[in-house]
């Protein structure tokens, strides 16, 4: 490095800028000088000029700037309107500047439980594998139909990524004495899940491997039997409000594909109705947290609406369904009892 350079190097800014303001006033002043040279009608003219230049610059500044205020106002305008689902689609990677708006929606933004739910991820997906294992095995097994014998579940791996909780909404039930939480779960970022399931036929045996799972759902769980002890409920139940955004591939891991055609479809037949009828509102899955009774929690009492009619010397009597797999016919009264 040479002695100019380090010399600059050393200046502080307000040297540096003390400088530069000497070096324009010196050009500055000769410029005025040449003007001053100059006949008397250019330097009329030269004034003029510029100062029509000087108005124009400024004139056109203000146009733009109005325009920019404009355009500002009605994009505030637009945003105003937009709720905060539209905001999460419009800025998918902006969580920081999402949490600034203001939530005027009755669903509260809790990214508190997401960066619990992060760290305790790997501690949670650890001790409830082996319960989902044996449950999930359970409900698959009263779907089974056709060519299907038995299913096993082999493994199960919830993956790296947690579930994404979006927002939380708390009511009171009052005819019940219930209180729900929905919550709405994001579970579309693809980790490494997977589970591999054994389909047992009369012929052979097939592994079948379901992996990248997107998953979006209401939550809902409801608080029921209300207490004035700790912890002042006695169950929990909890289901999925409405049908929700469900995708999965599957693979044929190991077995004769020839033997029976179309055994992943069946297999994603298979999971999907058996999701859909045991998780999706009306269906209930209940958790007692005091010992008790709650059979009559997850019954789904329907309403009949019956027409105007005369039953002559007819018994009259209903066939009632519940689920698909389940029948009853209730007692039949005479025509005189009714």
């Amino acid at each position: 490095m040479s002695m100019a350079e380090t010399h600059w190097t050393r200046l502080s800014s307000w040297q540096i800028l003390f400088i530069a303001f000497g070096l324009l006033s010196w050009l500055f002043y000769l410029g005025l000088s040449w003007i001053a040279s100059l006949p008397f009608f250019v330097q009329i003219l030269f004034g003029a000029t510029t100062g029509l230049v000087f108005m124009a610059s400024y004139f056109n500044t203000q146009i733009l700037r109005s325009q920019h205020r404009r355009r500002i106002a009605v994009n505030l305008a637009q945003l105003s309107t937009v709720d905060m689902v539209a905001l999460q689609r419009l800025m998918p990677n902006h969580e920081k500047a999402l949490s600034w708006v203001p939530n005027t929606s009755d669903v509260e933004l809790v990214r508190w439980i997401n960066a619990g739910l992060t760290k305790a991820w790997p501690y949670l997906k650890e001790a409830s594998s082996s319960t989902l294992m044996v449950d999930l095995e359970k409900v698959c097994n009263k779907y089974k139909s056709g060519a299907i014998e038995a299913i096993k579940i082999k493994n199960l791996n919830l993956g790296k990524f947690c579930p994404y909780v979006e927002g939380v909404k708390a009511f009171r039930n009052g005819e019940n004495k219930q209180i729900c939480l929905e919550i709405q779960v994001d579970w579309r970022e693809n980790g490494d899940q997977e589970i591999l399931i054994n389909v047992l036929t009369s012929e052979s045996e097939y592994e079948v491997q379901v992996k990248d799972f997107i998953f979006y759902c209401v939550l809902r769980l409801t608080f029921t039997h209300l207490t004035e002890e700790f912890p002042c409920f006695a169950a929990v139940t909890f289901s999925i409000v409405e049908p929700p955004l469900i995708d999965f591939q599957s693979k044929l891991v190991s077995g004769d594909a020839k033997k029976i055609l179309g055994m992943e479809k069946a297999v994603d037949n298979l999971l999907l109705e058996a999701f859909m009828d045991h998780f999706v509102w009306p269906s209930r899955v209940i958790v007692p947290v005091i010992p008790g009774d709650y059979r009559l929690i997850i019954h789904i009492f329907s309403i009949f609406k019956a027409l105007k009619f005369r039953p002559l010397n007819k018994q009259v009597y209903f066939n009632l369904f519940i689920q698909k797999w389940y029948t009853n016919q209730t007692i039949a009264l005479m025509n005189s009892e009714c």
